[in-house]
């Protein structure tokens, strides 16, 4: 049969539990971060490559 938890005991469990929330919500955050730097990213290529190619198409020269 279980005993109750002790004062002490129930203390511990609390402490772990804001740890592991802790833990998880700072994941999350890292998790958005990296997410949201790789959208900067990829728009600041999309826009690089966007640019390349219409500087480039007015270079190049037809064979008609």
């Amino acid at each position: 049969m279980l005993s109750p938890l002790t004062w002490k005991e129930s203390i511990m469990m609390l402490a772990i539990a804001l740890i592991v929330l802790a833990i998880l919500l700072g994941l999350g955050g890292l998790v958005f971060t990296v997410f949201k730097w790789l959208l900067i990213v990829a728009v600041v290529l999309l826009i690089a490559g966007a640019v390349t190619g219409f500087l480039s198409r007015g270079k190049t020269r037809t064979l008609r």
